[in-house]
C-alpha cells in the first residue's frame, strides 16, 4: 500500500474490504453495458457521463428499474456491512414496484 494511503484500524464484521482503484483513465467511458444475471436477477452496468460527472448506472431491465449512482453513493455502498445488503434483500419488491 502506498504511504500516503490509509486504511482503517479496525473494520466491522461483515465489512467489505478497500480495493485499489480500477485501472483506466481518467474521462474513459465504457457505452458497453456488462450483464449480470442468474435465476433471480437481471441486471446491466455501464459507466455514464452526466452533466454533473461520471456516474454508475445500473439497470434491471425486466422490472424497469435504472438509477444511477455518483462516486460517493457508490462508496457508500461498498462500505456497508454484508448483512445490511442482506437486510435489502429481506424486503420483497412489490408486483407494482412502488418501494414508497
Amino acid at each position: 500500500m502506498p504511504e500516503s494511503a490509509s486504511s482503517p484500524a479496525a473494520e466491522p464484521a461483515g465489512a467489505t474490504a478497500p480495493v485499489d482503484a480500477a485501472a483506466g483513465s481518467p474521462g474513459d467511458i465504457d457505452d458497453q453495458p456488462t450483464h449480470v444475471a442468474n435465476e433471480f436477477a437481471d441486471v446491466t452496468v455501464r459507466k455514464i457521463q452526466t452533466r454533473n460527472g461520471v456516474r454508475l448506472e445500473i439497470a434491471a431491465p425486466r422490472r424497469g428499474y435504472v438509477i444511477q449512482l455518483c462516486a460517493l453513493e457508490l462508496e457508500a455502498l461498498a462500505s456497508q456491512p454484508k448483512r445490511a445488503l442482506s437486510d435489502l434483500l429481506a424486503r420483497p419488491i412489490p408486483p407494482d414496484g412502488d418501494l414508497g
